[in-house]
């Protein structure tokens, strides 16, 4: 009987993360068909499919297991930089860089390096989260004229990663105002999905790592999740592809990763740090102005510094020293030093089964 009861859990358990898993796969197909709809140039395109990572690694951070949100983070930059990478690439060659691109592609090496710098206490808390913050100012910065410059090379409207209003403009201009309203509700839609489905597929991890407890949450997230997340960027890449700008659609996978570290990572410590405290939110009273109320919310938060069980040594040691890798790979591409081609796009995706596998046996040694 007892064996009976836990089939049915574990049954139970793998539909909850399929069907949450699945329901990420599509609002990233639907996200990534919606850039392309209105412009598939790097930015957008890497906005685009950071929004489902964020809400689902942001409700892994606040309601589900902590662990998740950072195997999903940084299993779905690995996955970025190598298998979509690798992918695109047995499909189109490139052995040049654009001049305008070239400087986005050193920038990834050096958030990498800093972020493996913030991890090596194993402990993120407020002041790595304000370092990382920064330096997305900065990137933000520069990685601004080199898409605008690509954008009126390329003769396309609104590639930027950083301005809503340019947007806005964008829609205005193509189907009125009215269809800035519709992209707005259709957008928020994606992203209340997207945590939905995060909480079922959370739901179905956690009762999975109950019944096989050889396959933690954090694996399952780094492994499972972050491919149904990542891997529709190989088919929102083909249209820049078959125009031949191979480097605009790797470009992307760029982006998202800078969004990762310098936007997400931030926020899910901040999330985290919430989480941890004893009153998380705000109790607004009458009578009371809200510069008080806040001022005495403030005043007692308590911001614990996120230990190794947030950043575990063995997501340091695989995940970010792969990324880190895997961002210096792009400095000899961008170069012409070595060209992209079927070759080095086997070895990248025979190097991100091997970083599954690495993760899958991190779980099962435990």
């Amino acid at each position: 009987m007892s064996s009976l009861l836990a089939q049915t859990h574990f049954r139970g358990a793998a539909f909850l993360l399929l069907l949450g898993t699945a329901g990420l796969l599509m609002t990233s197909l639907f996200a990534g068909r919606g850039s392309a709809a209105s412009g598939t140039g790097p930015g957008r395109r890497a906005m685009a499919h950071w929004l489902p990572i964020a809400a689902a690694t942001l409700i892994f951070a606040m309601f589900g297991p902590q662990e998740m949100a950072i195997g999903l983070l940084f299993g779905t930059c690995v996955a970025a930089l190598s298998s979509v990478v690798g992918f695109i690439g047995m499909t189109a060659t490139m052995a040049v860089v654009p001049g305008n691109l070239r400087p986005l592609w050193f920038i990834a090496p050096v958030t990498v390096l800093l972020v493996l710098v913030c991890g090596m206490r194993g402990s993120l808390g407020w002041f790595e989260a304000s370092v990382l913050i920064t330096e997305g100012a900065a990137v933000l910065y520069l990685w601004r004229e080199p898409i605008r410059a690509w954008s009126a090379g390329s003769e396309k409207l609104d590639a930027t990663l950083y301005s809503t209003l340019d947007y806005a403009a964008s829609t205005t201009r193509t189907g009125g105002p009215m269809s800035v309203t519709v992209r707005a509700l259709v957008w928020t839609l994606l992203i209340a999905l997207s945590g939905l489905c995060a909480i079922v597929a959370a739901l179905g991890a956690t009762r999975f790592s109950q019944a096989d407890p050889h396959f933690p949450p954090r694996v399952i997230a780094g492994t499972v999740i972050s491919i149904a997340l990542t891997f529709p960027m190989i088919a929102t890449a083909s249209p820049l592809v078959a125009r031949g700008e191979v480097a605009a659609a790797l470009t992307g996978q760029i982006g998202l990763v800078m969004l990762n570290l310098c936007a997400l990572l931030p926020l899910t410590i901040l999330a985290v740090g919430l989480r941890a405290c004893g009153a998380p939110w705000p109790h607004f009273t009458r009578g009371a102005s809200t510069v008080d109320t806040l001022a005495e919310w403030t005043h007692h938060l308590h911001w614990p510094v996120l230990r190794d069980s947030f950043l575990p040594l063995v997501v340091w040691r695989i995940d970010v020293i792969g990324v880190l890798v895997l961002s210096v790979l792009l400095i000899p591409l961008s170069l012409g030093l070595i060209s992209l081609d079927r070759r080095l796009s086997s070895v990248l995706i025979f190097a991100y089964s091997v970083y599954l596998m690495t993760a899958l046996l991190s779980g099962l040694i435990g």
